[in-house]
């Protein structure tokens, strides 16, 4: 073939990827702007949600640039509610939408991801909680690392629905992105996320961030437990002796580090990997871990995480103690994520996004229905025959 007769193939052939290329991007913007319901609660109660604004005057940010930043929190309340003509809240607020998409650069905020606009949720804004059952137990749920909390409203709005008290919270240099009502919004730092730092400084980096992570969670119990923050009735309708902690991958970890406390009831680690004192100390609180489908054959590490989950779970009485693992599911199959990703970015998920959820919610209220309600036990046992995704770990 000559030089000149190849040329008209080749530019077909840029036409013809040109237009491919140019169909997959429309496809992605549609899917972007498409609205997306999260899973409704199953629960009986409606569903409420505050937000509030705290800082520790006491105790400087260790994670912060210089030493006189205080810690600040975001602290977000889903609730048991009562009937409201109120407003369904927002699944992430406007100046956070903002704030994050900038951040996030063209590609994501506008092709990989459902705009956050058109994601509808269940919540209510402020309404008074429902005094049927109150005080109701309470959750303080701690989200993966540099994950939203907003982003775990699936579970959230599910217990909540079913009579739990669920608290979570954002914080600067944990979040990656955080934005306070006077406009501030603080960026995670690089140097605080272990994905971009040099391996060989990942362990020391986890072992600081879990210490922070810890007295957050330790300073949000403390403060619940003085009944003096919030105000009202919500406050009011917190039963903290009935105190659950239930976390993401290093909230997880988190969860199981803070379990070692006497105030904690049970706890809930979901795909965490085990960080500080609890992997050589144990729990002897109820526990649950669950954990995604790693596969049959683990590599080095899955190997060593699951050698340290069960070294823990081995400790703890049979009674009190449940390790499952959802075949099928991924890292972030507890999380909105799994829905919020594009289909480019969920394409080998085994485990159809909704029944994943479907499953982790169930499994973490039966779970808190035992170990804070005085459910029977047997009514773990109903769920795995409901799902037969839900397979034991390591045995009774």
């Amino acid at each position: 073939m000559s030089p000149r007769r190849g040329l008209p193939v080749v530019a077909l052939l840029v036409v013809v990827v040109m237009f491919a290329t140019a169909t997959a991007c429309a496809g992605l913007w549609i899917e972007h702007r498409i609205t997306v319901e999260l899973p409704r609660p199953t629960g009986p109660y409606a569903v409420g949600r505050s937000m509030h604004v705290w800082r520790d005057d006491l105790r400087p940010d260790p994670l912060a640039d210089g030493p006189e930043r205080r810690t600040e929190l975001i602290v977000w309340i889903w609730y048991p509610a009562g009937p409201s003509e109120a407003a369904v809240a927002d699944y992430l607020p406007g100046d956070w939408r903002r704030a994050i998409a900038g951040r996030q650069g063209f590609l994501l905020s506008t092709f990989l991801m459902h705009d956050p606009t058109h994601v509808v949720s269940h919540s209510v804004v402020e309404p008074a909680p429902s005094p049927k059952e109150g005080p109701y137990p309470l959750v303080i749920f701690r989200a993966g690392l540099g994950a939203l909390t907003s982003q775990y409203t699936t579970l959230a709005e599910d217990l909540a629905s079913h009579g739990y008290m669920v608290v979570g919270f954002d914080v600067p240099y944990r979040t990656g992105v955080v934005v306070f009502p006077d406009g501030r919004v603080i960026v995670r730092p690089p140097r605080l996320d272990p994905e971009t730092v040099p391996s060989e400084q990942q362990d020391v980096l986890l072992d600081t961030l879990m210490a922070a992570w810890v007295a957050d969670i330790r300073y949000v119990v403390d403060r619940l437990a003085s009944g003096a923050v919030i105000s009202g009735p919500i406050g009011h309708q917190m039963d903290v002796a009935r105190l659950a902690v239930v976390g993401h991958s290093l909230g997880g970890a988190s969860a199981a580090e803070f379990c070692r406390e006497s105030r904690c009831t049970a706890g809930v680690d979901l795909d965490g990997a085990l960080h500080g004192d609890v992997r050589a100390g144990g729990l002897d609180k109820p526990f649950m871990f669950v954990t995604s489908d790693h596969g049959n054959t683990l590599n080095t590490t899955d190997q060593r995480i699951q050698d340290e989950l069960h070294a823990v779970y081995a400790r703890l009485p049979a009674d009190s103690r449940v390790a499952w693992r959802i075949q099928g599911a991924d890292h972030f199959s507890s999380s909105d994520q799994v829905l919020l990703r594009s289909r480019l970015l969920r394409g080998g998920l085994k485990l159809e996004p909704r029944r994943g959820l479907a499953v982790i919610c169930e499994a973490v209220r039966r779970f808190l229905d035992v170990q804070l309600k005085g459910a029977p036990v047997s009514d773990l046992g109903a769920l795995r025959r409901r799902y037969p995704e839900v397979q034991e770990m390591f045995g009774r």
